[in-house]
């Protein structure tokens, strides 16, 4: 069975997004640039990683919270992980606050649309190895920076739980001595029965 890693679904997330890239911009694909950031939200980082190519959605893995859950009927433990990426959507924009967040003209999307456009691209995305196969979710959203007039980034967090990878560990009991072979044969005096004995048998050492 494949179980998802963290590199895997960071690529099935990244891949998602690029659909929503084109050139010239569409109305589905209302991005310039779709790329994988680290760290906090900065007008440096931008510049750096965007190059003056917006609107922009970018990639940000925040890390992972694992979860141990015991099932008592099987006497069992599994080790689980809630894996969160943000989809920083950033938009360079001096037009106003209202143009900015919620614009209304045809091929030039305000920060509302286009995080409806990336949340569309990963919200509820099939991602091979899952836990039981639930796709990942949108679970969020939040401004990472704002300065009006300039840029607006805000971010949608995404989550996708998984298998923890588990360590392999030596068997405890490779190293033990095979168990003797248990016979039962024992006559059976003294029940009446005139075969004896009633049920005779050989069991296996452990391997």
């Amino acid at each position: 069975m494949t179980i998802a890693t963290l590199a895997s679904i960071d690529t099935a997330l990244l891949a998602a997004l690029a659909a929503c890239v084109a050139t010239p911009q569409t109305a589905p694909a209302p991005f310039a640039l779709v790329a994988r950031y680290a760290g906090p939200v900065t007008r440096e980082g931008l510049s750096r990683v965007c190059g003056g190519q917006y609107p922009a959605a970018l990639l940000r893995f925040d890390g992972e919270v694992p979860t141990r859950i015991v099932n008592t009927l099987l006497a069992g433990i599994e080790d689980r992980g809630v894996a969160a990426w943000s989809v920083i959507v950033v938009s360079e924009e001096p037009r106003e606050i209202d143009d900015a967040m919620n614009a209304v003209a045809v091929g030039a999307p305000g920060i509302l649309q286009l995080l409806d456009i990336a949340m569309g691209a990963v919200n509820g995305l099939l991602i091979d190895g899952l836990w039981n196969q639930r796709p990942a979710r949108v679970s969020s959203t939040t401004p990472e920076l704002v300065e009006a007039g300039v840029v607006y980034a805000y971010a949608a967090r995404v989550e996708a739980m998984r298998d923890l990878p588990l360590a392999v560990n030596a068997d405890p009991g490779a190293t033990l001595p095979l168990l003797d072979p248990i016979v039962g044969d024992v006559n059976l005096t003294g029940t009446g029965y005139t075969s004896n004995p009633l049920s005779p048998f050989t069991s296996e050492p452990n391997p």
